[in-house]
C-alpha cells in the first residue's frame, strides 16, 4: 500500500476534486507543484482537464520533463495519469499542433473519429459510459467485474503503436466505446492511467482509485 500520495499541479484544473477524492480513502494525501524527493513507497497522481499540447508547454515551463520520465521510467515509482495525465504519457498528440509527450508508452493521442456513424455525434465525450476490462489481471479492475460505468469528459483518444499479440511486456487496458472503440485505461508495470475520471465517478471511481493504492 502507498504510504502517501502526492498529486502534481501543472497547472491544468480538476486538482481540487481529486484531491477530494483521494482524501476520502487515503489520510496522507499533498497537492505539489514540483518533485522532489519521492520514494518508491509514495505514488504520483498526474490530473488534468484541457489539451495535449497546453499540458506538455506546462510541463516543460516547470522543468518537470526529465524529473517525470526518470521518476516513472527508471526509479519506478507508482504513477497514475488521470485524463490529460494518461495521454501525455504517450509519444505524439495530435491536439492543438503535433506535439511530442513524455514517451513512455508507445503511441499517440488523436481525436475520437465517428466510425459507427452516431446520429447527433458531438465531441466533447461527456458522461457516463460503460468500461469493458475483460482482463482480470487487472490491479485498477479488480473485483469490479468486466463491465463499469465511469464517467468521461474528453475529445481525444490513446491508441497504442505496439502488436500486443507479439509484445513480451503486454500492457493491460480497458476499452469504451463512443463512436469508435478506444482505450479508456492502460497498466504497465508501475505505470497506471485512466482517460476517464475516477473523482467525478462516484463509488466506482473511489474504487478504482483505493485498487490503485493498494496495488502497490
Amino acid at each position: 500500500m502507498l504510504n502517501k500520495i502526492y498529486i502534481l499541479d501543472i497547472g491544468l484544473g480538476n486538482i481540487n476534486s481529486v484531491y477530494n477524492a483521494f482524501c476520502q480513502i487515503h489520510s496522507k494525501v499533498q497537492i505539489i507543484t514540483s518533485l522532489g524527493s519521492i520514494s518508491s513507497s509514495s505514488g504520483i497522481v498526474l490530473p488534468g482537464n484541457g489539451s495535449f499540447f497546453k499540458a506538455m508547454e506546462n510541463i516543460k515551463v516547470k522543468n518537470l520533463t526529465n524529473s517525470l520520465v526518470k521518476m516513472i521510467k527508471y526509479e519506478k515509482v507508482p504513477f497514475l495519469g488521470i485524463c490529460v495525465g494518461m495521454q501525455i504519457l504517450f509519444e505524439d498528440g495530435f491536439e492543438v499542433e503535433s506535439c511530442k509527450g513524455l514517451g513512455l508508452i508507445p503511441g499517440n493521442c488523436q481525436k475520437i473519429l465517428n466510425k459507427q456513424n452516431i446520429k447527433n455525434f458531438r465531441l466533447p465525450h461527456i458522461g457516463w459510459n460503460t468500461v469493458s476490462t475483460n482482463d482480470h489481471n487487472s490491479k485498477l479492475f479488480k473485483n469490479l467485474g468486466d463491465t463499469v460505468d465511469l464517467y468521461f469528459l474528453n475529445s481525444y483518444r490513446c491508441e497504442l503503436s505496439i502488436d500486443l499479440q507479439s509484445s513480451k511486456s503486454k500492457p493491460l487496458y480497458s476499452e469504451v466505446t463512443y463512436g469508435e472503440k478506444f482505450m479508456s485505461s492502460i497498466e504497465s508495470e508501475n505505470i497506471s492511467a485512466v482517460q476517464f475520471h475516477p473523482e467525478k465517478s462516484h463509488e466506482n471511481g473511489l474504487y478504482i482509485l483505493n485498487n490503485w493504492i493498494n496495488s502497490h
